[in-house]
């Protein structure tokens, strides 16, 4: 059985938890921490800066993603896969 991680980051970066970061960007830290395969998809409309940061981290990981416009978007793009 193969597990995938599967983030999707719309419009805000989210409420940071205890350790300082929210909890997508936890999320995306065990990814990373336990190699199992990922893929993002990433809505931004009005410029989060802290979703940037954690865009920049999935970036420098070298992790697909796809920028999706809206819901209906996101919910195409996941039948196609």
């Amino acid at each position: 059985m193969q597990i995938l991680s599967f983030l999707s980051i719309k419009n805000q970066y989210g409420n940071r938890t205890e350790t300082g970061i929210s909890g997508t960007h936890e999320e995306l830290q065990i990814a990373l921490e336990t190699n199992i395969p990922k893929h993002v998809y990433i809505k931004l409309e009005d410029g989060d800066r802290d979703a940037k940061e954690l865009i920049n981290e999935i970036d420098n990981n070298q992790i697909s993603y796809y920028y999706f416009k809206d819901d209906d978007d996101l919910l195409k793009r996941i039948q196609e896969v």
